[in-house]
């Protein structure tokens, strides 16, 4: 399905990998980051990252240190996936690890990373806005990216 020509198709997989994500493992963890990266979009990569990828690491935590290192991956769509892969994880949000990420990333140009970088933060200021907006403010952000955090808290 994913290397149809068609993004419905690219949807449809996603479904499909969301719908049985129970029986993904630590070992399919290459397929997806192989999934990120190619055929990448913006929606089916946040689809893959925050609620495949996000649902296995919960299941399996000691894939984070895996997923860890993909911040430094030369590709944006696997860099944004390390940011966002905690979206939906509320209260249970590693947020020494969402820091790093964040921080690693902090000065990149690209505007995928730094809206990433936005989304992940606004999310975790539902459930910690005073640490959000402290680490914000104490650390050097795009201005855009500062600004939109801020704006939400």
């Amino acid at each position: 399905m994913w290397s149809q020509p068609y993004r419905e198709f690219q949807y449809a997989a996603c479904d499909y990998l969301f719908r049985h994500r129970v029986l993904l493992g630590g070992q399919h963890l290459s397929f997806l980051k192989k999934l990120i990266k190619t055929r990448a979009w913006r929606d089916t990569v946040d689809t893959l990252a925050s609620c495949v990828l996000g649902d296995l690491a919960l299941r399996l935590p000691a894939l984070r240190t895996k997923i860890a290192s993909w911040i430094r991956d030369p590709n944006i769509w696997v860099r944004r996936s390390a940011i966002i892969f905690q979206v939906q994880y509320k209260d249970r949000t590693d947020w020494p690890l969402l820091r790093q990420f964040c921080l690693t990333c902090a000065k990149d140009d690209d505007y995928y990373i730094r809206n990433g970088i936005g989304r992940a933060l606004s999310e975790y200021a539902r459930i910690n806005p005073t640490e959000v907006r402290r680490f914000v403010q104490d650390n050097a952000f795009a201005e855009q990216t500062a600004q939109e955090i801020l704006r939400l808290i």
